[in-house]
């Protein structure tokens, strides 16, 4: 999902890979202004506005504290810590649950059968 936005799928740790500048949100697109101003997701480490990073979550690696995570980020970790949580235990040998980004890039729940 992120790839599409040209940041990588997997988190960066703090100040590595993270995007040095641009002038639009690279979540809604809009431009960065005095006003609208640019911040870091601490997880892509993409430059986001203040609407697109609302987001908190305490991540691994960047200290106890909820850092600024863009919304792709938090449902990515969202996901993967319900799939560690969960996941696993509850797969059957038929069928395992999948967690999928619809057009909306919002979290939905299916079962998927192999």
């Amino acid at each position: 999902m992120l790839e599409k936005i040209g940041l990588p799928a997997k988190p960066s740790l703090r100040g590595n890979s993270w995007v040095v500048d641009a002038s639009h949100c690279q979540g809604c697109s809009s431009q960065f202004t005095f006003i609208n101003r640019k911040h870091h997701c601490r997880r892509c480490g993409g430059l986001f506005c203040g609407s697109c990073t609302q987001q908190r979550m305490s991540l691994r690696g960047q200290g106890d504290s909820p850092v600024r995570i863009c919304d792709p980020c938090k449902q990515l970790e969202e996901a993967a810590r319900f799939e560690l949580r969960h996941g696993y235990k509850n797969r059957s040998a038929k069928g395992s649950s999948i967690l999928r980004f619809n057009q909306s890039h919002r979290l939905t729940f299916g079962f998927g059968f192999k």
